[in-house]
C-alpha cells in the first residue's frame, strides 16, 4: 500500500455544513411510456426501484413535465415517448385523465414516500404558440404568442392546483420553461422545447407570480432559470428584472456545461439572494457501447455529483431520465427499458452508482464541506451517523488516510462498494486508520459516534 497516493481525510465535522433536501429524477419521457405498460407489475417494480427508500433508490424529488401536445404533422418527428399529451382541452378545461400516463407513475412514487414535486414546462400547449409545433418556432425564437403569457401563467398555476387537490401533495415549485436560451428549439426538433430571451423570461415570472398568488397556492413557488449549463444560469439570474428576481423561490440549474469556477459562482450568487440551488438536470452515458455494465457512465455519475455538492454546494440533486430507451443503444440513464415492443427493463451500472450516494446519503442530513470533490461527506446530528463516498477514477488504487484524532471518535459499521465486477456489494471489511480504494469505484464508508 505504500506506493499508493494517499488521500487525508478529517472527519472532525469542525467544517461548514448546509441541508442537503434529496435526489430525483424528471419524469418525462419515461414516463408516458411506462406508465401505458399493460404489465403492471414491471411498473409497480421500477417504481419501487426508484422511490422506495428501503428496496431501492429513495428518489424524494419528481419533476413533473406539462406537457404541450404535437400536432399530427410533426408527431412523425419525435423520439419514442416525447410526444407529450396536454391536459388542457379545447374549450379551457383541465383533463388529467388526457396524462394518465405519467400521472399513474406519480401516484406509484407518492405511495413510496416522494415528499417534493416540481411542474415544469418544455413547450407552452399548442393552442398558445406562433408556429404549430411544440418542438419550437421555425425562427428558434420565442414561439409563444405575446398576448398569451398571461394566459399561460394562469395555466401552469391552475394546473399546479388541480394536481395538488388529485395527489393530495403540494407543489414545491413551477419551472415555466426548460433551457430557455438555447436556440436548438424549432419546429422540426425531436421534442418539445421553447425559446424565452431573458426578458421574456422576466414577463413570465412576474405574470406566474401573480397567477399563483391569485389561485391561492400556499406553498408552492418558481424556480428557474433551467438553462443547459451554469454559465447561462448565471448570465440569466443577473439580468432578471428586480421584481422577477424576487419572486424566484429556488434557482435551478442544468449542468450539461460547467466548469470549477461557474459552480462556485452560481453559489455564490444563491447564497448572496437566500435561494436554495438544485442541480435539476444531467444524464451521463460515459464512453463505452451500449452496455448495462459499463461502469465509465458511473464513473462520470459519481465525479459530477461530487463537484455539483462540494463546489456548487447543491441543495437537490436531480437526474435527468432515471428510465432510458433500450432501443438507443447509449448508456444514459439508471434503467433502459423497452420503449416499444416487449415490455421489460435493465439495470444499469449508474444505478447502483447513485445508490452508494442516494441510500445513504438522505434528505435532511447535512453535506459537509470536502475540498476533494472525489469526496462526499455527510452527517446525521441527531442519528449520530456519517457518510463518507469516495470516488477514484484511477487505475491505480488510492488510500483514504483517516486522521487519529478524528477517527478515535467514530465507530465503522458498512461499507459498500460498486466497481466494475461490484454492484454496491456490502464489502466485509473494516476501517482502521486507512482504507483502499480500488481502481474505478466508487465506496461508501458509514461511521457510528461513539458515545
Amino acid at each position: 500500500m505504500s506506493g499508493n497516493k494517499k488521500i487525508s481525510v478529517d472527519i472532525s465535522l469542525q467544517r461548514e455544513s448546509r441541508k442537503f433536501e434529496g435526489w430525483g429524477t424528471s419524469l418525462c419521457w419515461w414516463g408516458n411510456v411506462i406508465g401505458r405498460w399493460e404489465n403492471k407489475e414491471s411498473v409497480e417494480k421500477i417504481c419501487s426501484l426508484l422511490f422506495e427508500e428501503a428496496n431501492g433508490l429513495g428518489l424524494n424529488i419528481l419533476r413533473y413535465n406539462l406537457g404541450g401536445g404535437e400536432n399530427p404533422p410533426n408527431k412523425k418527428n419525435f423520439r419514442v415517448g416525447a410526444d407529450m399529451p396536454c391536459i388542457l382541452t379545447e374549450d379551457g378545461r383541465l383533463d388529467l385523465e388526457a396524462d394518465k400516463a405519467q400521472l399513474s407513475i406519480l401516484k406509484q412514487a407518492v405511495k413510496y414516500g416522494l415528499d417534493t414535486l416540481e411542474i415544469f414546462l418544455n413547450s407552452p400547449p399548442l393552442s398558445m404558440l406562433k408556429y404549430p409545433s411544440t418542438a419550437g418556432a421555425d425562427d428558434g425564437l420565442c414561439n409563444l404568442k405575446e398576448e398569451m403569457t398571461e394566459a399561460l401563467a394562469g395555466y401552469l398555476a391552475d394546473c399546479a392546483l388541480a394536481i395538488e387537490k388529485e395527489l393530495d401533495i403540494n407543489v414545491s415549485t413551477i419551472a415555466p420553461f426548460n433551457e430557455p436560451v438555447s436556440f436548438w428549439w424549432k419546429s422540426e426538433n425531436d421534442q418539445e422545447g421553447c425559446h424565452f430571451d431573458v426578458e421574456e423570461q422576466s414577463k413570465l415570472i412576474e405574470a406566474l407570480a401573480d397567477a399563483i398568488e391569485r389561485t391561492g397556492l400556499k406553498n408552492t413557488g418558481i424556480s428557474a432559470p433551467e438553462c443547459w449549463s451554469t454559465f447561462e444560469s448565471i448570465y440569466c439570474i443577473n439580468h432578471y428584472s428586480k421584481k422577477a428576481l424576487s419572486r424566484v423561490k429556488q434557482i435551478n440549474t442544468h449542468s450539461y456545461f460547467s466548469n470549477e469556477q461557474s459552480r462556485k459562482e452560481l453559489y455564490e450568487i444563491a447564497k448572496r439572494l437566500g435561494k436554495p440551488l438544485c442541480m435539476s438536470e444531467i444524464s451521463c452515458g460515459g464512453n463505452a457501447s451500449h452496455n448495462h455494465s459499463d461502469m465509465s457512465g458511473g464513473i462520470e455519475l459519481a465525479k459530477n455529483i461530487g463537484v455539483h455538492l462540494n463546489e456548487m454546494k447543491a441543495t437537490s440533486w436531480i437526474y435527468w431520465q432515471a428510465v432510458e430507451n433500450e432501443l438507443m443503444k447509449h448508456n444514459h440513464g439508471l434503467m433502459h427499458a423497452n420503449f416499444e415492443g416487449k415490455e421489460e427493463f435493465f439495470l444499469t451500472k449508474q444505478y447502483y452508482v447513485l445508490g452508494n450516494y442516494a441510500k445513504f446519503i438522505r434528505p435532511g442530513m447535512n453535506i459537509l464541506d470536502s475540498e476533494n470533490s472525489d469526496l462526499v461527506i455527510a452527517e446525521d446530528e441527531e442519528k449520530g451517523k456519517l457518510v463518507i463516498v469516495a470516488l477514484n477514477d484511477s487505475e491505480l488504487s488510492k488510500i483514504l488516510e483517516f486522521s487519529s484524532e478524528s477517527i478515535k471518535k467514530w465507530k465503522n459499521c458498512a461499507i459498500y462498494k460498486t466497481s466494475e465486477t461490484e454492484s454496491l456489494e456490502n464489502i466485509n471489511e473494516a476501517v482502521d486508520g486507512e482504507y483502499e480504494l480500488t481502481p474505478y469505484s466508487i465506496t461508501t464508508l458509514l461511521f457510528e459516534k461513539i458515545d
